[in-house]
């Protein structure tokens, strides 16, 4: 009896068992089923998946060049339809790289603002090229080839002449495939495709340990394509195309930052003073922020601004320079944080109906190291520049206490009371997005 009691454990044992295995194969099948299910429906960013993200670059030409650059390699134009008016404010720059052929390949630039002349996108347009010009494309490859380097696209405009154009979803890239399945046009924007308001971090310390790489094409990443170098009585400026002039051992302007004695990179490794960090607001220039190099003789600042999704170096500034830096003022105490009663205030009143652009806010204490009053001349100055900006939303002080409803638009008075008290000894500046 004792025999027969142990085998029914047994045998009841083993049904448990094999029952709890049953049902564990079953979970992780329904998992494996949810999960391929989630992922069928979840598109994912260019980050997650295999394909490339947004690109800065054509043919060498990088997005935030200045256009001179490009005038410099191919000559001013010399057809009266090679510099197009697109829209108002906007110039569109075309140059044909063989127009000794029946159609040729051609370049075209688009810029946004003709006072900054900074290239806002680039597109490259014909039947065939004999160079990979994009993340291993050429004009002419095959739309397999596309496909397998970009991936399928977000969506197909059907094209009426030239073929169809395939959409990226934040990706800053599109192409435009022609009738025969060839691709046809290659174009990148700064408008789109790229992450905004991201978090500056040490960027001193992220910026001297990629200079200690001495990877040129990582240390790209750090600057923009216009950087420019102040340093005794001269401007070192990009004067062709962009990783050209990196790779150029004769360049001075990486003779500064790389080569020197008193290079950027010996300099920042050796330093061993404060670093003061400033927002740097100006008349017609980006905003960004300084660092000045108060203990050092031979560095005096960097100056960064956000760009393609990332900051970048754009100015540095030697002691010796004779740059001179009269329309900038010393902004201290900067505050950005919602939750503050000025900042909650101008959100509530002006910003919630406002969803066609995104904003950012400042909250500023002091100019020149004395507080914000009307007493403070440098705050009358820092508000009339702020004036005369074109993506200011809002610019509240002692002095003025104005806003705009839409990028460009004209200033109107804030009538507001409680703003009008909160800015008395604050100044609240809203900048309308992208800068």
């Amino acid at each position: 009896m004792k025999q027969i009691f142990t085998s029914i454990i047994i045998i009841a044992l083993l049904i448990i068992f094999g029952y709890l295995i049953l049902q564990k194969k079953l979970d992780i099948s329904l998992n494996e089923k949810l999960v391929n299910t989630k992922s069928s429906n979840t598109t994912q960013s260019p980050e997650e998946s295999n394909f490339p993200p947004s690109q800065r670059s054509i043919d060498g030409f990088f997005i935030g060049q200045h256009i001179s650059v490009v005038t410099n390699i191919f000559g001013e134009p010399d057809h009266p339809d090679q510099i197009i008016n697109k829209e108002e404010g906007e110039l569109v720059y075309t140059y044909w790289l063989d127009e000794k052929v029946k159609d040729p390949t051609f370049l075209v630039f688009g810029v946004y603002n003709p006072e900054s002349g900074i290239i806002a996108d680039i597109q490259l347009t014909g039947d065939k090229s004999d160079k990979e010009t994009f993340l291993g494309l050429k004009l002419g490859d095959s739309k397999e080839k596309v496909i397998s380097i970009l991936g399928n696209p977000s969506k197909i405009e059907l094209g009426t002449r030239n073929g169809d154009f395939y959409i990226y979803n934040d990706r800053n890239y599109s192409v435009q495939l022609s009738k025969e399945g060839k691709l046809f046009s290659i174009k990148i924007s700064t408008l789109r495709g790229f992450t905004e308001n991201i978090e500056i971090g040490d960027f001193i310390k992220n910026f001297t340990d990629v200079l200690n790489t001495n990877d040129i094409n990582k240390i790209s990443e750090f600057l923009m394509p216009e950087v420019e170098v102040y340093v005794k009585d001269k401007v070192l400026q990009i004067t062709k195309r962009f990783l050209d002039e990196l790779f150029d051992l004769n360049s001075e302007i990486m003779k500064y930052l790389l080569f020197a004695e008193n290079s950027v990179k010996n300099i920042l490794n050796n330093y061993k003073g404060e670093i003061d960090m400033q927002l740097r607001i100006t008349d017609k220039g980006p905003t960004g922020y300084v660092y000045k190099f108060t203990a050092s003789k031979v560095l005096e600042e960097i100056f960064v601004i956000e760009h393609a999704g990332k900051w970048r170096v754009y100015e540095i500034k030697y002691r010796n320079s004779n740059l001179n830096t009269n329309d900038t003022l010393t902004i201290e105490n900067i505050n950005t944080d919602k939750v503050s009663k000025c900042l909650k205030l101008l959100e509530k009143v002006n910003l919630t109906s406002i969803t066609e652009n995104k904003w950012e806010a400042f909250e500023i204490s002091e100019i020149n190291g004395i507080p914000v009053s009307i007493n403070n001349l440098g705050v009358k100055t820092f508000q009339e520049v702020i004036q005369k900006r074109k993506d200011i939303q809002v610019n509240y002080g002692p002095f003025l206490m104005e806003k705009t409803e839409k990028k460009g638009g004209k200033f109107i008075q804030e009538t507001n009371q409680e703003l009008i008290k909160c800015a008395q000894d604050k100044i609240i500046i809203s900048i309308w997005q992208p800068i």
